[in-house]
């Protein structure tokens, strides 16, 4: 069997990249003929390059790639999109500081900052010495170009091109059906709504006889255990959402776990049903305790937990210490892949999830491969069924394959594209490594280039987490992945809202109950193996840094982690995820803000930091664009933070600043400026961010840059 490497993604960047940079530079320097003559001919060699370094990204993009030396050359292309990038960068900063200085009259913005870009950008010497090392780099690259084409003859053989074109969706999410549970949803509804009534005279139902009576005293614990994807948290939700539940619990939670048993995040959403609450920011895991023993006190509740992997049960020992005084019947539900968690939680017999029966299966795929389509002809629809069958045998019953695998079809119904899924070298057993069902890399390579990217990115977020649609898709704009045409008047975050749809419908994004998003533990492996290394989650010690990584997550509160970041000065996202209580994070941080100069993304928002000032060393970011430092303990802005001109997106809430410094109306590229309206109001002139999309609050007054007519823009 050949050696199976893995599947590169974002290709697609690497050329959109190569191609901006040829337009951007010989724009630049139009008009400047002495400097012009130095890089038109370097330029001319790239740009004629283009298209065969194009034809080989479109033979490799988003298949299996079995050749480890043409992973390493698509790997390097990559790498000189990153650094070419950076020079698109600089250039537009360049224009930027020209622009402001040929205004004529310059006013307080336009000479403020004509100084700041001052302070950031190359001269025009150092601009044309990192353009001649960017093409000596892709000069190399290109000489190995030949050996790269033949090795994808291969490929270009057996590839078929995803010619679907992505339906129109919405961000209205349509309940899932649920097939072939009927037994297990009648059981555990019988149990839930007999919870905590009078036990009948006559004896106990089915339903309790194999769970055992939850009327009796003491906390129910009901644990749902299957193996990944087949349809556990579905199951959960329709009890949940059942009107019979509602109406029979005074209190019911939804927490997401996932291998992370944070005692103190889920005593948390328990209390305030996922909602931000900064009483809870600086309380201690005790104090925590007590706040759900008081909400739940004399209350019949049912809490649902998702995903638990704890197999220890020390963490559980602890928050079911909490919740032993609530009315009788009620009850926590578990949802889990381990037998051990359901043995050790469970206070009645689980509920065991098998692969659906082939007659149930097929009812589901059928429902997402043709959904409610009736203009199909009776002998084409015939046709596509006996080749979805085909498929569906290959899918061993897993309900979330046939969703996705499902969906994919829907959105191509003719013969050859069904045929091309079903013969796919997806479904050789030797591509079948890591977890990766064969159903899902195909979905994969049936999207765009550019979802395929934005899809990659999301691995950067722990197994588990909720995330924002508006949070992820700012990211993906922040990193330059969302394309859109200014000259249509189309904004940035339409394209994006528009590329986190179209993956929400295709079941890679599935809503929670927190109005947030969440991967399922199979698409999130998904994601993490087309990213390649090139998105990282550290979350143990010692950690072992893959040379490859662009966008970091640190989910571990070792220092010792956060010491070794500086080394990865390549970096263009970085995201904290743990608490920190140390008198060394303020120099730590100051280090990594100092060596990382590429960064575009930083969240510190999940760190509980409580240093009192962002270091000096942030101002020095040209290429930030993204900075998240809410719910932090953060009260003071360096003096140049105006300074940081490509920012976009700003998040202060729950911050408490007393004073912003001067100039920070001159972050002319700001976006979405997330602040108190007392924090607000301490911006002067902020009418002057004409860029602005929305604020939450605006206090109006009769001071210049607070009037009312200087929001029309």
């Amino acid at each position: 069997m050949a050696e199976f490497v893995g599947m590169k993604v974002g290709e697609w960047f690497a050329f959109y990249v190569l191609d901006r940079l040829v337009s951007k530079v010989f724009s630049y320097f139009s008009g400047r003929c002495d400097l012009l003559k130095g890089v038109e001919d370097m330029l001319r060699d790239v740009e004629d390059r283009l298209p065969r370094i194009r034809a080989v990204i479109d033979a490799a993009e988003g298949m299996p790639v079995r050749d480890p030396a043409l992973a390493k050359w698509i790997a390097e292309l990559k790498g000189a999109a990153y650094a070419a990038d950076d020079v698109v960068d600089e250039f537009e900063f360049r224009e930027l500081h020209d622009r402001s200085h040929q205004r004529g009259k310059v006013g307080e913005l336009s000479s403020s900052a004509h100084k700041l870009l001052a302070h950031f950008t190359f001269s025009d010497e150092d601009l044309i010495k990192s353009l001649k090392n960017l093409v000596e780099n892709l000069d190399k690259i290109y000489a190995d170009i030949g050996h790269r084409e033949l090795k994808l003859d291969q490929y270009r053989k057996d590839k078929k091109e995803a010619t679907a074109a992505c339906r129109e969706t919405s961000s209205f999410m349509l309940a899932d059906k649920v097939f072939g549970r009927d037994k297990e949803t009648q059981m555990m509804l019988d149990l839930l709504l007999s919870a905590g009534e009078p036990a009948d005279g006559g004896g106990a139902t089915t339903c309790s006889s194999a769970a055992g009576s939850s009327s009796g005293p003491g906390l129910a614990v009901l644990p749902i255990v299957g193996i990944g994807g087949v349809g556990k948290t579905t199951l959960a939700q329709l009890i949940y959402n059942d009107p019979r539940v509602a109406q029979h619990f005074q209190l019911r939670r939804w927490v997401y776990v996932s291998d992370n048993f944070d005692v103190k995040r889920i005593s948390k959403e328990l209390v305030h049903g996922g909602i931000a609450d900064p009483r809870f920011v600086d309380i201690s895991l005790d104090e925590a305790l007590v706040k759900v023993t008081d909400a739940t006190r004399n209350e019949r509740f049912l809490f649902v937990l998702d995903d638990v992997w704890d197999e220890r049960g020390i963490k559980w020992k602890e928050l079911h210490s909490a919740l032993t005084f609530g009315s009788k019947g009620s009850t926590v539900l578990v949802t889990t892949q381990s037998p051990v968690v359901a043995d050790l939680m469970g206070t009645v017999e689980p509920i065991e999830l098998k692969c659906l029966e082939d007659y149930d299966y097929w009812e589901l795929f059928e429902h997402y491969a043709f959904g409610d389509q009736d203009q199909l002809g009776g002998s084409k629809r015939k046709r596509l069924q006996l080749i979805g069958r085909e498929i569906s045998k290959k899918l061993h019953g897993l309900p979330l394959a046939g969703k996705v695998l499902g969906t994919l079809l829907q959105s191509e119904q003719e013969e050859g594209y069904w045929r091309s899924i079903s013969e796919s070298e997806w479904w050789k057993q030797e591509l079948a490594l890591d977890s990766i069902l064969p159903s899902l890399g195909l979905s994969y390579q049936h999207l765009t280039t550019n979802q395929k990217q934005c899809f990659a990115y999301t691995s950067i977020f722990p197994r588990g987490y909720e995330f924002e649609k508006e949070q992820l898709v700012h990211m993906w704009i922040a990193q330059g992945f969302i394309q859109f045409d200014s000259d249509q008047r189309t904004r940035p975050e339409d394209s994006g809202n528009r590329m986190f749809d179209e993956l929400t419908n295709r079941h890679f994004f599935f809503p929670t109950m927190h109005n947030k998003f969440v991967m399922h533990d199979l698409i999130r492996d998904l994601a993490v193996y087309v990213s390649l290394d090139e998105c990282y989650v550290v979350s143990e010690w010692p950690a072992k840094f893959p040379a490859t990584v662009r966008h970091l997550t640190l989910n571990t509160d070792n220092l010792d982690v956060l010491r070794d970041v500086p080394k990865f000065q390549r970096l263009r996202s970085i995201l904290f995820f743990r608490e920190y209580d140390s008198s060394e994070l303020d120099e730590i941080l100051e280090g990594i803000l100092k060596n990382l100069k590429s960064l575009r993304v930083i969240d510190l928002s999940h760190s509980g930091i409580q240093i009192k000032k962002l270091p000096d060393a942030i101002c020095d970011l040209s290429h930030l664009r993204y900075l998240d430092i809410s719910c932090t303990g953060i009260r003071q802005f360096p003096k140049q933070f105006s300074r940081l001109c490509h920012l976009q997106v700003l998040n202060l809430q729950r911050c408490r600043f007393k004073k912003i410094p001067e100039g920070m109306n001159r972050l002319i590229n700001m976006r979405h400026l997330y602040a108190g309206a007392e924090t607000i109001a301490l911006i002067d002139g902020i009418g002057r961010l004409t860029d602005l999309q929305e604020l939450e609050e605006f206090r109006i007054t009769r001071k210049r840059g607070h009037r009312i007519g200087e929001l029309k823009d």
